[in-house]
C-alpha cells in the first residue's frame, strides 16, 4: 500500500526484475535479495525479447495440455481448440498475430528445413497427402510438437520423428 514502510527508492531508469503482480502493483526483487512492491504507475515494462516470447509460447502451449479438440475452437471459452485455433491462441499470448487456419498460417514467417527446427517454430502437415496444408503444431524440441490433433482427442505432445509425421 502507499502507506507501507519504504524499503528502497528506485530512480527513473533503474531496472528491476518483476517477480509478481497484483492489482495496481508489481512485486520486484532488489539486487540485495529484498522483495517489495511498486505501484504500476511508476513501472515501465520492457518489451520481451525473442527468447522470452518463445518461452511464453512453449509455456502457454504446455499449460493447455489436456484441453479438448473442438472443431473451429479458438479459446478455452469455447471448450477447446482445433489445431490452428490452438496455435493462433498460443502465439497471441506472446504478442504474435497468426492467420486463422493452418494453410494461411503456413504463408506467414520464413520456411526452414526440418533439420533446422527450433523450439517455437510452427510445423505444418498435409494429412491427406495431397500437398495442401491441413494441420499445424508447435515444435518444442527433441523431435516433439504440441498440437490439438483431432476430434475426440486433446492437446498433447507428439513425437514427429515417427513415420506418420515424416
Amino acid at each position: 500500500s502507499s502507506t507501507a514502510t519504504i524499503i528502497h527508492r528506485l530512480y527513473s531508469g533503474n531496472t528491476v526484475p518483476i517477480i509478481g503482480q497484483t492489482t495496481g502493483w508489481y512485486q520486484i526483487k532488489l539486487s540485495d535479495g529484498r522483495v517489495g512492491y511498486v505501484s504500476s504507475t511508476y513501472i515501465k515494462l520492457n518489451a520481451p525479447t525473442k527468447e522470452q516470447k518463445i518461452n511464453i509460447v512453449i509455456s502457454t502451449a504446455k499449460s493447455l495440455l489436456g484441453t479438448p479438440y473442438v472443431w473451429g475452437g479458438e479459446s478455452l471459452a469455447e471448450g477447446g481448440f482445433d489445431c490452428s485455433g490452438f496455435t493462433q491462441y498460443v502465439y497471441k499470448q506472446a504478442g504474435y498475430t497468426l492467420n486463422r487456419n493452418s494453410a494461411d498460417q503456413a504463408t506467414q514467417g520464413i520456411a526452414v528445413e526440418r533439420t533446422s527446427l527450433q523450439p517455437g517454430d510452427l510445423v505444418f502437415y498435409s494429412l491427406a497427402g495431397d500437398g495442401r496444408i491441413s494441420h499445424v503444431g508447435i515444435y518444442i524440441g527433441d523431435g516433439k510438437m504440441i498440437h490439438s490433433p483431432k476430434t475426440g482427442d486433446v492437446v498433447k505432445v507428439t513425437d514427429i520423428t515417427t513415420s506418420y509425421w515424416q
